[in-house]
């Protein structure tokens, strides 16, 4: 059975679902058809030339990338312009793009969680769960026959997404009783004739943003002329997702010796940091990429440490006036992580029945001497 793109987006999708990816954010399929089969995948933290490069050579048919290459929207393809000829080069390369990003950051097994286990933190907790989303309970009545397409219709539709799984529902088998009246064109029985069925009440949550999308679905599937349905606004909380990770080391430590022991296991040549070096540290809070606006949440959540890129000078004053030690380890290397974490997923999942590289064209836009 040949694998398609949307069996590999499917899949990111369980790790990291769209619906996750803050609104100003550009995640998914970016260029490409679902339908297309694939048999090599890159992964990246951003595409440039250098990557696309690599991925021709390689007869790559996806890109995975971190960072989306469309975020803007585009007035204009100008192929003598960067953008353009990136843009140029993969439709003529029939290359496929999809980018998770924000949504890869909050997720419960995402890209934060990954760096909270890499570094060694036990207890790990959501640093800035994200805010609340209304849901509501959806019961649907179905004949038996159909309750699988329901299912599907549901999933498609936006609803039965909990955490890192999808198609999430419960069904329980009942008889369903009605009786067709004048003017009905009825799926089964007949006009003024009470018919019993055997039908499932197949219940699911969905956010109340996507009961348009969910009944839409619905109806195109459901055989019955008239679809009984239910309702039911729910308070959920959803502080398994957000920004950044918290949690406590095996044992406490000078913020000096977890500086060394964060160089050696992410890699890092060098880091920025603002605090005293003999400064014992127990509880540690990450956020990879840009997090300098999140110390003040790390402080007051109890961290005695906060990891992340792209410290601003003001940011780190007020973290020094406050005895906050904060690590910038940069944005690039907070991030570049992303290419191995995603190839284990995607290795685990498919096997051999794709091939999965590294993207080796990236460089960080700041250099030191």
């Amino acid at each position: 059975m040949s694998l398609k793109i949307k069996d590999v987006t499917e899949y990111m999708e369980t790790i990291a679902p769209k619906a996750y990816a803050m609104e100003w954010d550009r995640v998914g399929l970016q260029i490409g058809s679902p339908r297309k089969e694939v048999h090599r995948i890159m992964v990246t933290l951003e595409i440039n030339l250098g990557v696309l490069k690599e991925a021709s050579e390689k007869n790559v048919d996806l890109i995975i990338s971190h960072h989306p290459l469309i975020f803007k929207p585009l007035a204009e393809i100008d192929f003598e312009a960067p953008k353009g000829a990136m843009i140029q080069k993969i439709i003529q390369e029939d290359i496929h793009v999809y980018a998770t990003h924000t949504n890869m950051d909050v997720a419960p097994e995402g890209l934060n969680q990954h760096i909270a286990e890499k570094i060694g933190l036990n207890n790990i907790d959501v640093l800035s769960p994200s805010n609340e989303k209304p849901y509501v309970k959806f019961i649907v009545y179905v004949p038996e026959s159909h309750k699988e397409s329901i299912i599907e219709a549901i999933n498609k539709g936006g609803g039965g997404h909990i955490g890192n799984y999808s198609h999430c529902t419960f069904g329980a088998a009942g008889i369903g009783t009605f009786k067709p009246g004048p003017g009905s064109d009825p799926f089964l029985g007949k006009k003024n004739e009470l018919e019993k069925v055997e039908e499932s009440k197949i219940e699911t949550i969905v956010e109340r943003k996507d009961i348009p999308s969910l009944l839409r679905e619905i109806q195109q599937v459901h055989p019955y002329e008239e679809v009984a349905y239910d309702l039911y606004p729910l308070e959920l909380a959803i502080n398994h997702v957000g920004l950044g990770r918290i949690g406590d080391l095996s044992k406490p430590q000078s913020f000096e010796k977890l500086i060394q022991h964060l160089k050696k296991v992410l890699e890092l040549k060098e880091v920025r940091y603002v605090g005293n070096l003999h400064q014992e540290i127990s509880k540690v809070a990450i956020l990879n990429g840009s997090g300098g606006d999140f110390i003040q949440q790390a402080r007051m959540a109890g961290a005695d440490c906060f990891i992340t890129g792209d410290v601003k000078y003001h940011e780190a004053q007020d973290a020094m006036d406050k005895a906050m030690p904060v690590l910038d380890i940069g944005h690039y290397e907070s991030e570049i992580i992303f290419r191995e974490f995603i190839k284990t997923r995607l290795e685990k999942r498919f096997g051999e029945a794709v091939e999965i590289y590294i993207a080796k064209n990236l460089n960080n836009p700041f250099n030191t001497l």
